[in-house]
């Protein structure tokens, strides 16, 4: 999805990236290096909570999301990151669905 892979966080998983114990939503396993969610320096082991401001639960719903975005005519989805290499900190950005 937009240049991801994504994962649900299973305790291997979140011992493997820091991934808080309370952190709810999709993992990113993987990353295509051309693609807008690299340029954005979305990293391995983000936790994706958030996407379109709708709760993420597992890989499912942002596949669900942007798709629903794309058939609303929507450019960008905003997207809620807890960042690996900043502790779990959360960041919000704008991803291109083009």
């Amino acid at each position: 999805v937009l240049g991801m892979t994504l994962g649900q966080i299973t305790d291997s998983l979140r011992e493997q990236h820091k991934i808080k114990p309370d952190a709810k939503g999709a993992v990113v396993t993987a990353i295509d290096p051309d693609s807008p969610a690299a340029e954005k320096r979305i990293e391995v082991g983000d936790v994706i909570t958030e996407a379109g401001e709708a709760q993420v639960s597992g890989p499912g719903d942002v596949e669900k999301r942007v798709k629903e975005l794309r058939a609303e005519g929507r450019n960008t989805i905003l997207l809620l990151l807890l960042k690996s290499s900043r502790n779990g900190d959360p960041h919000f950005l704008a991803l291109s669905l083009k």
